[in-house]
């Protein structure tokens, strides 16, 4: 896929004119993912993603300056799945995520150079159960998860950045999701979703 974002953004220029910088982003990636029963009850997954990310920013008037840049990525998916009975399902999933790095339009003050930031990646974990109780008439899903973001490195020229572009080195979510159905007749079905997240700056 490939996109192409233009920001606007005023610089010191005597004429205190407006200066856009254009940016074209370049992303190419396959996924593939594997599957092997063990044993009966057993089962377990394994994928990966393999992404080559590219991105061009100018300042379209001179004296036009260009910054491009370009990384490669490798985010595997990893999960474990145990089937107890027809009614119990219990999961363990691992994935690694990523985002690509880019630029920011330049800043007033801090010349005509598009400033780039560094791409940023997280680690997410999940454990669940599908449970299916009184004969098929209560339905359970529940979770809980840990996910981990990392962004530790600024960008060149970090006292640039606008205060509200500036990166967080690192964050964690953790938290829980259940649902519940029910099913007092055929055609009736009552539902509740409960879900609860704890999201902080690490």
């Amino acid at each position: 896929s490939s996109a192409r974002v233009a920001e606007a953004s005023i610089v010191g220029t005597f004429d205190d004119s407006h200066r856009s910088t254009i940016t074209d982003l370049t992303d190419l990636a396959g996924f593939g993912q594997v599957g092997l029963g063990i044993g009966e009850h057993l089962a377990a997954t394994a994928g990966l993603r393999v992404g080559r990310s590219e991105y061009d920013s100018v300042t379209e008037l001179p004296p036009s300056p260009r910054v491009a840049d370009g990384e490669n990525s490798l985010t595997p998916r990893v999960a474990l799945s145990y089937l107890a009975d027809d009614g119990n399902l219990f999961y363990l999933t691992v994935a690694k995520g990523f985002r690509s790095g880019g630029t920011y339009a330049p800043v007033l003050g801090c010349g005509f150079d598009p400033l780039p930031y560094a791409s940023d990646s997280l680690w997410s974990y999940e454990a669940g159960a599908k449970t299916f109780l009184l004969q098929g008439r209560l339905n359970l899903d529940t979770s809980v998860f840990h996910i981990f973001w990392d962004n530790d490195q600024p960008p060149p020229g970090y006292d640039c950045v606008p205060n509200n572009y500036r990166p967080i080195s690192s964050s964690v979510s953790d938290g829980f999701n259940l649902a519940a159905r029910v099913f007092p007749s055929d055609r009736i079905r009552l539902g509740l979703a409960v879900g609860y997240l704890d999201a902080h700056y690490s």
